[in-house]
């Protein structure tokens, strides 16, 4: 699975915004998170390795709370 893939999918998982994604992700900017969503652009290994690793260490809100959109 590409790395835009997998992000988008940690984005759904999460139930957050762009900006929620710059947030959890700290020190990276909205422009880069849509750079790679869009799959313009992608990381270093290493940062998608880290950008992951950060978001799966996130818990799934629970299902009864509204997304944040």
């Amino acid at each position: 699975m590409k790395f835009c893939q997998q992000l988008h999918y940690e984005k759904s998982r999460l139930r957050i915004t762009l900006a929620g994604l710059a947030a959890a992700l700290q020190g990276i900017s909205t422009r880069s998170i849509d750079h790679w969503l869009g799959d313009t652009r992608t990381p270093h290994v290493w940062i998608q390795a880290e950008t992951l690793r950060r978001l799966r260490a996130i818990e799934t809100p629970a299902s009864d709370s509204p997304p944040n959109y």
